[in-house]
């Protein structure tokens, strides 16, 4: 059938072309088979984009990136064919882990990461785990993103987060008021348990400090443990949380491969055991802990937990009324440090290995290692806790401390928005770069467009392309696509992915004249653009600050640009309402003749 059609080197496609309805129709069935093709690529993780957004592409270009992506088909279809002809060169199923070592550093030595396979890491794992003087970073070749299986997908769009309570424990007032906004101009919510949180103010303000029994904590080995994987376990563990008076929590997030950040898992710990809940595959079903985290009778205890709440908000829709922050405690006491090691040094007398600082907790099944470390953090809490509590009674500042904690809880959780300016702060005085109009330009529109990508990908900022590689590729302003790899090293995935967009970029940052490249408002205000003008001698002559607290734009938001850009929507794929252009003069001659 496809035959039939004209093909663009005839007379035919040019006397046919000149019907709108005859090329919206051509032009929508085209888009339809190029998400076709797309949606396919990704499936196979081919990393190519053939769609024309965010930038429009010419033929050459798709073409050329769906030859690329099937040659690297055709090497994974050999490699696999391979395996299975030789089977022998092929590993277990056990997941292959990475760990790579990094030694203590000055600030005048490089980097060093000595890299294990996992066959050596068991027999290392002693003699690098027992010294202070190494971190390590803990991660498996393939990890599948746990992300593409959660039933509730993350919104990475400009809207308003909303919490998807279904109901509401130890509740004063009922979900259906607590939701409930004065003000229907806002974007935020009200935070569910906000009277729950003002009414245990009231009982902060009545608190005194009695002395409890204090025991030290046995030792991991001793302590029971329990790994909650399960709805079962899970439900096992809430009737056991409910009888206890205090319990420590920590998380371990994961922010890499995800744009808003995964929590991956949920360490908990009473007077007599450690649970550590796998919060990746009880997703879910996590809600329930509202019951236990809401009870004022029960006294939650974290260290630093700032990012926590707002992790245990996000993902969970799970809040927080009474808690004790020992980060909180820390500062009242005004510590010499405020860190948990120090705190676990000076209290517990105990030495934290923070070896796997830098582990991928997304690993499925978890390498005992991470366990034990994961377990580490909420082991001695409340052992610490109890000892700050009484040196913050003892300087009459106990209620300070929960009053600071409760303020704390009060904080609602917001997704990041793009900051249209952000771009600006990648070049500060210290740097020694300097940048003319069209190397601005181009980092301005190439921070615009890894914000999009990211958002879209479902990936970090730094994993679509890092800071340094942004400003390198604006600075070199490479004319070719090839230049764009060699600024990158190693190239990041997307970047073979969105090269052509990219690549539109740096061509209108190059190609266009001077007065044609758009500058932020307040960018023209700090600094005199000219060809030979640098980013950081104007930035000092001017001594003015760019106010952090503005209203950035989202993405998308063009209503203040003097220009609308040529690409469609990001999330919608242009249909045929998008590809319909008006008729040629001869086109409306015939449409006239016909009419007639």
């Amino acid at each position: 059938l496809s035959h039939e059609f004209p093909s663009s080197s005839t007379p035919a496609f040019t006397y046919y072309n000149d019907f709108p309805q005859y090329k919206a129709v051509m032009n929508g069935n085209a888009n339809k088979i190029l998400s076709l093709i797309q949606n396919i690529m990704d499936e196979v993780h081919g990393e190519g984009n053939i769609l024309d957004t965010p930038q429009v592409k010419s033929f050459e270009e798709k073409f050329a990136t769906i030859l690329d992506i099937n040659d690297r088909i055709l090497d994974h279809v050999t490699l696999e064919m391979d395996h299975i002809e030789f089977p022998e060169r092929v590993s277990n199923n056990a997941q292959e882990l990475v760990v790579a070592t990094q030694k203590k550093f000055s600030a005048s030595q490089p980097v060093v990461f000595e890299v294990q396979k996992s066959s050596e890491r068991n027999s290392n794992v002693q003699n690098a785990g027992g010294t202070s003087s190494s971190v390590k970073l803990l991660a498996a070749k393939n990890v599948s993103r746990p992300q593409v299986l959660f039933s509730r997908q993350p919104d990475n769009t400009a809207n308003p987060f909303r919490p998807f309570l279904k109901k509401k424990p130890n509740a004063i007032v009922p979900l259906e008021n607590s939701m409930n906004t004065d003000n229907p101009e806002s974007e935020d919510y009200p935070h569910p348990y906000f009277q729950e949180l003002e009414a245990f103010a009231d009982e902060i303000a009545k608190m005194t400090y009695t002395p409890a029994s204090n025991p030290v904590p046995k030792s991991l080995v001793d302590t029971d443990f329990e790994f909650v994987d399960s709805q079962e376990s899970l439900d096992r563990i809430m009737s056991e949380l409910k009888t206890e008076n205090e319990i420590a929590v920590d998380l371990e997030h994961h922010g890499y491969r995800t744009f808003l950040g995964i929590t991956c898992l949920l360490q908990l710990s009473t007077r007599s055991k450690d649970y550590v809940i796998d919060t990746l595959a009880l997703r879910d079903h996590l809600n329930c802990l509202n019951e236990v985290f809401t009870d004022p009778a029960i006294v939650k205890v974290f260290h630093g937990s700032d990012l926590d709440l707002m992790w245990l908000q996000r993902d969970f829709s799970v809040y927080v009324v009474n808690l004790f922050d020992t980060g909180q405690a820390s500062r009242l006491l005004m510590l010499p440090r405020f860190s948990l090691s120090y705190l676990l040094q000076n209290f517990a007398n105990t030495v934290t290995n923070k070896m796997y600082q830098l582990a991928d907790w997304r690993i499925r099944p978890l390498p005992q290692e991470l366990i034990e470390y994961a377990r580490s953090d909420t082991h001695y809490l409340l052992y610490i806790a109890e000892q700050l509590r009484g040196f913050l009674s003892d300087r009459g500042l106990l209620q300070s401390a929960m009053e600071r904690s409760r303020e704390l809880c009060l904080r609602i959780y917001q997704k990041p928005k793009f900051d249209s300016l952000g771009y600006l702060s990648l070049y500060k005085i210290s740097s020694g770069n300097s940048l003319n109009k069209r190397q601005l330009y181009a980092l301005k529109h190439l921070y615009a467009l890894r914000d999009s990508i990211a958002r879209r990908e479902d990936e970090s900022l730094q994993y679509v392309l890092p800071n340094h590689m942004m400003k390198t590729i604006a600075e070199e302003l490479p004319r070719e696509t090839t230049g764009i790899f060699a600024c990158c090293s190693p190239i990041p995935p997307l970047v073979r992915k969105y090269v052509y967009d990219l690549h539109k970029i740096i061509l209108d940052a190059r190609n266009n004249k001077l007065g044609d490249l758009m500058v932020d408002e307040l960018a023209g205000e700090i600094f005199d653009f000219s060809e030979q003008t640098d980013l950081r001698s104007a930035l000092a002559a001017s001594h003015k600050m760019v106010d952090s607290n503005l209203i950035a734009a989202p993405p998308h938001d063009f209503s203040r640009s003097r220009t609308r850009p040529t690409f469609s929507n990001f999330v919608r794929g242009p249909g045929i309402a998008d590809s319909w252009c008006p008729p040629s003069q001869l086109g409306k001659a015939f449409e006239m003749v016909r009419t007639w």
